[in-house]
């Protein structure tokens, strides 16, 4: 964060799922965090190649209660109007225990917080629907389309907080207040930025 603070604006991010007691594999927080990504690329990138404009997710995972995340969101300065435009739906003053203030809160576009592309919602759906019919009844293509459906994590409730630069330190212990106390490693810290690597 502090290599990237003149460039970029920072946002201290919280991410809490529904189904909080279902134990989730970590490949489905980060095929999640993937796509909300992307969702974040294509709005503020304008489909462009200028990779050194990407937006940045640092995300550390809490088991208390549940598997949640906390983290930093790392904007581009030269992206912040796209942003605004087409990230954030509103912008309301909250109190924020983690910093002890009131501060400005977030709210982003459903699309973006909901990021899964339009198949996997659609396989999420008429997997739901094929396991109201006993298994018995079920044909060859429906129990192909359940074994191939894979998790939708969708969210309960979610922060973002523009974050000042003197507030770091105070995030960084905040975010890994529980993780090394837990059974968590640094694999199960989420790194998600576009890649730049050349195919």
């Amino acid at each position: 964060m502090s290599s990237h603070s003149d460039g970029y604006e920072a946002f201290f991010v919280t991410y809490t799922f529904t189904d909080m007691k279902q134990s989730y594999p970590i490949e489905a927080y980060q095929e999640y965090f993937k796509y909300h990504r992307q969702k974040l690329d294509n709005a503020l990138m304008n489909n462009s190649k200028v990779y050194r404009k990407k937006p940045i997710l640092i995300l550390i995972p809490e088991l208390i209660p549940s598997r949640h995340y906390h983290g930093v969101l790392l904007v581009h300065k030269e992206t912040t109007n796209n942003f605004n435009n087409k990230c954030v739906s509103k912008i309301e003053m909250e109190y924020v225990e983690e910093l002890d203030k009131e501060r400005m809160s977030v709210r982003l576009e459903r699309n973006i917080i909901n990021p899964y592309p339009k198949w996997i919602t659609n396989t999420d759906l008429q997997a739901k629907f094929i396991k109201e019919t006993p298994y018995s009844k079920r044909t060859a293509y429906e129990q192909n389309i359940i074994s191939n459906a894979k998790p939708i994590l969708r969210i309960a409730d979610y922060r973002v907080h523009p974050l000042r630069t003197d507030e770091v330190e105070r995030i960084n212990q905040y975010c890994f207040k529980h993780f090394f106390k837990s059974d968590l490693s640094i694999d199960d810290i989420i790194i998600e930025m576009k890649d730049t690597k050349k195919p």
